[in-house]
């Protein structure tokens, strides 16, 4: 199947609009993100060097979106932070997430290398967990992915009591798992909580917009486990 990728930037307002369609349809609510929040982080990609934001789209048909990706570079950490992968559900089961997650993983090796390392030290990312889950269709979903991401090397941390903050006002802290994927083998459990810290400070905090005070409950709660 051939795909034409973008790395989509504030201009690109009708890509931006049709990926955004698909990101509604691929997700529950309480792990959905405001439209605001991906504005935000292609404004971003202006003044965050080393670190990074990208959001990619793959398309086909000039316009029609066949998946989307978005991930973050955090430069201090050598570490990738992929937030969403989704496809298009009228045409999936064509090996599209694993090409849009090889795509965006070659983005964050390219980040690494721009940023001064030899190499990505890792990725890291959210999934929902199953028991969580509203509707055998949403719990169907949440395998297929945990099974789609082992597939392609990632490792669940199941020692780690992951918590996703509330992503809008009033709502509770969401038990995800929390997933790694290594490329030199040598990240240590103490340097996973730097990576949480990483995410909640320029992912929740910064381009999410989320009240530090909320951020510290959150934090609080992962370590009383």
């Amino acid at each position: 199947m051939d795909i034409t990728w973008r790395e989509l930037t504030s201009e690109d307002q009708v890509f931006i609009q049709k990926a955004l369609e698909i990101y509604d349809q691929s997700f529950p609510d309480e792990v959905r993100e405001s439209h605001d929040v991906f504005y935000r982080g292609l404004l971003s990609q202006k003044s965050s060097f080393p670190d990074s934001y990208t959001f990619l789209v793959g398309y086909q048909n000039e316009i029609e979106i066949c998946s989307l990706a978005t991930a973050h570079y955090f430069s201090k950490l050598n570490m990738g932070f992929v937030v969403y992968l989704a496809t298009n559900p009228h045409i999936r089961s064509r090996g599209i997430g694993s090409m849009t997650l090889n795509k965006i993983e070659a983005i964050l090796m390219d980040d690494a290398k721009r940023a001064g390392y030899q190499f990505l030290k890792g990725i890291v990312l959210e999934t929902e967990k199953e028991e969580f889950a509203h509707t055998e269709l949403e719990k169907r979903n949440c395998a297929r992915r945990n099974r789609f991401f082992e597939k392609n090397q990632f490792t669940n941390l199941k020692s780690i009591k992951y918590l996703q903050p509330p992503l809008k006002q009033g709502d509770q802290p969401v038990p995800l798992h929390l997933l790694l994927k290594q490329y030199d083998g040598t990240t240590h459990h103490d340097e996973i909580g730097m990576v949480i810290e990483e995410i909640f400070k320029k992912k929740y905090q910064e381009i999410n917009q989320i009240p530090v005070k909320a951020l510290e409950e959150c934090q609080k709660l992962m370590r009383l486990d």
